[in-house]
């Protein structure tokens, strides 16, 4: 009897990309849409279970945008994390996380997924006539959170 290695998954936000191998978690950035059986990418790194939701990230090599970072929260959401815990190196920062500053984890990175995931939901980008000129004089969008009282 065989037993069958789920599919490589695709997640995308119409301008890059991730892939997913759930056999091994192994997470690969691609710098667009992808083409073909393998498509080229330009970061990798790997995920491990730790426990019930939660999940380390690690070993990330190469250019790993917000995007691909926004795509990989979502990722982490729908397979039920609630928590990720990420390796950087010295004097790296990680976006969407706190560092940790004591314990058995000090100097890692946390982060909230469900928090980060409402509050993306909660703010929009308000279209750059109604944003106004900033201070410096310069206009463009601006973010509004909708989620306010």
């Amino acid at each position: 009897m065989q037993t069958s290695v789920p599919a490589r998954r695709v997640l995308d936000d119409g301008r890059v990309a991730i892939t997913f191998e759930p056999r091994g978690g192994t997470i690969r950035a691609l710098p667009g849409l992808p083409s073909g059986e393998h498509p080229a990418y330009i970061a990798v790194g790997e995920v491990t279970h730790l426990a019930d939701g939660i999940v380390k990230l690690h070993a990330f090599a190469g250019q790993l945008s917000r995007r691909h970072m926004r795509l990989i929260v979502q990722l982490l959401v729908e397979q039920e994390y609630r928590v990720a815990y990420v390796d950087r190196a010295p004097g790296r920062v990680m976006p969407m996380a706190e560092q940790i500053e004591q314990g058995d984890w000090k100097g890692w990175w946390r982060i909230d997924l469900i928090s980060t995931i409402e509050r993306r939901a909660c703010m929009t980008i308000m279209p750059r006539e109604s944003a106004g000129a900033g201070a410096d004089g310069s206009v463009g969008g601006r973010l509004s959170d909708t989620c306010a009282p």
